[in-house]
């Protein structure tokens, strides 16, 4: 808790110059995904695929001072899977939710009246509860970096764009001390935006991401690797001012 909190505030301390450079640009909104998230796993030359359907609700706020900005999302994904039960009590499905927060400090390489390129670094909290207890959770967190841009194309329709790299993801926070696992990943999103009042848009589009998890259990065996890798068309709504 203690490190997260330092984590957070040196993002703060970055960003102070958003809180100093005067008056700002705010846009805020929710999104829908049909997220998907696929599954692939291997292990010991074995493999398997997991094809899911999903969708969820994702939330994002920013705030532009200037050249400085900060960014703050969280996405949810929650998939069912088939159970192959051995018991007549077992479930036939397990739910698995992921769910992620980003906080990112960024600065306009390139910026003109109608678009910019933006690059930053961030902090992100991805949180994975396989419905099987608090012990089987893969839970990680740590720092990205992270590419936005946007441009308009006329005055009601616009273009946008974000990509991120995970580039220094904590170990996996696994409640079994024996097992230990490395994450690594990335995310892609792009859209278009057309604004329909003078602070309301409607925007659409296609996210994707690839959470990649490498496990062993200390004994020498092959690592399982897991391949998380929710994609799919988002539609949402935003408010800017």
């Amino acid at each position: 808790m203690l490190r997260n909190s330092l984590i957070i505030l040196a993002l703060l301390a970055l960003a102070a110059p958003v809180f100093a450079a005067g008056p700002a640009d705010v846009e805020f909104g929710v999104k829908y995904w049909m997220s998907d998230p696929d599954i692939d796993a291997s292990a010991e030359g074995e493999s398997i695929s997991i094809d899911t359907d999903a969708s969820d609700l994702a939330f994002y706020s920013r705030v532009w001072v200037g050249k400085w900005g900060i960014n703050v999302e969280r996405y949810k994904t929650a998939m069912d899977l088939p159970m192959l039960g051995f018991r007549a009590d077992d479930p036939s499905e397990l739910t698995i939710t992921g769910t992620t927060m980003v906080f990112d400090v960024m600065r306009k390489v390139v910026a003109t009246d109608t678009s910019f390129l933006a690059v930053g670094v961030g902090y992100q909290d991805i949180k994975v509860s396989t419905g099987l207890g608090e012990f089987l959770d893969l839970n990680s967190e740590g720092f990205r970096v992270v590419a936005m841009g946007e441009a308009q194309l006329s005055e009601r329709f616009r273009v946008f764009g974000e990509l991120a790299y995970y580039v220094a993801m904590d170990d996996l926070d696994i409640m079994i001390e024996e097992i230990e696992g490395e994450v690594d990943g990335y995310e892609l999103e792009l859209g278009a935006s057309y604004r329909i009042a003078t602070h309301v848009h409607l925007l659409g589009g296609y996210r994707m991401s690839s959470i990649e998890y490498d496990i062993n259990s200390g004994g020498g065996d092959e690592p399982v690797n897991i391949e998380q890798k929710p994609a799919g068309f988002f539609v949402g709504a935003g408010f800017k001012f």
